[in-house]
């Protein structure tokens, strides 16, 4: 008996710092409600494994400063762009996406690797992840004249089929303050195989996006991204965005205020923006939804 006592006194002790490692490195819950900020990736994957997401994002045609925003009924009647996208979790650090956009006919597949969440006790202070995409574009060609060159002025230019192709590289860092706020920085680089005269094959951004908690299940959403890389001209303006979030247990919907037609990455940050200096912007919403397919369970 005494024996007994002995050996329960001394695994105590570690019973007790196991629980207490458990408890002091506890993940947070999520740093956004959605896998995709506005048009950013946020740096959360579907919450559990097996899991599978539905996401419409739309942006309706330009809003005009002036007496044509009413005739046009706020960019309703004029063309829209919309983007459906399918998402499923094989485990918990690894999320396949696939794509389909409007603009260009553009099918793109990606995936998103968890690298290291965010704990309550500042363990880890960060949430870090990893997205890669490749896009490929499959309207057709516009004809083209025989006075047309490729950039060294002598080859004469022909269509190929890797001129369809686009890439995008990104790290997500983000940081979750409490249950009223999060931030992010997004660093990502495209590469488009075909750009227009004067255009850069490459781009470089930085999106900076941010959640403030306005309710139990509102929330708004700011996101800015500089363009350090590719700019299209002088007067280029970097993409800004600006929604207002309503998020249940599986379901997101945004109201999205947007300076740009463009919802694939792969494109927004190697094309221009709308002069929202000036008074113009888009209007859109972003929809997602996440099911959870249960585990079988062993028949008796």
């Amino acid at each position: 008996m005494r024996t007994k006592c002995i050996l329960v006194l001394l695994v105590l002790p570690f019973l007790a710092l196991g629980q207490e490692e458990e408890i002091e490195h506890k993940e947070i819950d999520k740093s956004f409600n959605g896998y995709t900020i506005i048009n950013s990736q946020s740096v959360d994957l579907m919450r559990k494994t097996r899991g599978f997401g539905v996401m419409i994002q739309h942006r309706f045609g330009t809003i005009t400063p002036d007496k044509q925003a009413i005739m046009q009924f706020l960019g309703f009647d004029l063309p829209a762009n919309i983007r459906f996208g399918f998402s499923y979790s094989f485990c918990k650090w690894f999320q396949l996406d696939i794509g389909r956009t409007k603009t260009a006919k553009m099918y793109d597949l990606g995936g998103k690797f968890r690298i290291m969440k965010q704990t309550t006790d500042n363990h880890l202070p960060l949430s870090i992840s990893a997205y890669a995409n490749v896009a490929i574009n499959s309207d057709e060609f516009p004809k083209v004249s025989d006075r047309e060159f490729f950039a060294d002025s002598i080859t004469p230019f022909k269509y190929r089929f890797e001129h369809r192709l686009y890439y995008s590289i990104q790290f997500m860092i983000a940081r979750k303050f409490g249950n009223v706020a999060s931030a992010q920085l997004s660093p990502i680089l495209t590469y488009r195989n075909l750009a227009p005269a004067l255009g850069s094959n490459l781009a470089f951004a930085i999106p900076i996006s941010a959640r403030f908690k306005v309710s139990k299940k509102g929330s708004i959403l700011v996101e800015y991204a500089p363009v350090i890389v590719g700019r299209q001209r002088n007067d280029h303006l970097d993409p800004l965005s600006i929604g207002y979030e309503i998020a249940t247990a599986g379901h997101v919907f945004q109201i999205v205020f947007s300076t740009s037609k463009e919802i694939l990455e792969n494109r927004l940050y190697a094309e221009p923006t709308e002069r929202y200096d000036k008074g113009y912007f888009l209007l859109g919403f972003n929809i997602m939804r996440q099911i959870w397919i249960r585990p079988k369970r062993n028949k008796k």
